[in-house]
């Protein structure tokens, strides 16, 4: 199975005075998910990356968000 998901988020007033108003972003998420057998168990290998595009943005003002989230998942 393949994933696909995006998040886009308009430019926004912050809370703390004095601070300029924070950008407008889009992220885009990719993940692969595969289920098998081996030694008589049910497997599934999954592996994602969170905003694979690299997009420079600040959820909150003051701290940016990782440019790449990369992970592996293996479960039986």
């Amino acid at each position: 199975m393949a994933q696909l998901s995006s998040i886009f988020v308009g430019e926004r007033k912050t809370q703390q005075p004095g601070t300029q108003d924070l950008d407008s972003y889009i992220t885009f998420d990719i993940g692969f998910q595969q289920k098998f057998n081996f030694g008589g168990l049910n497997w599934k290998a999954e592996t994602y990356c969170n905003n694979f595009t690299g997009a420079n943005y600040e959820e909150q003002a003051g701290y940016e968000m990782p440019k790449y989230v990369w992970g592996f998942l293996l479960s039986a």
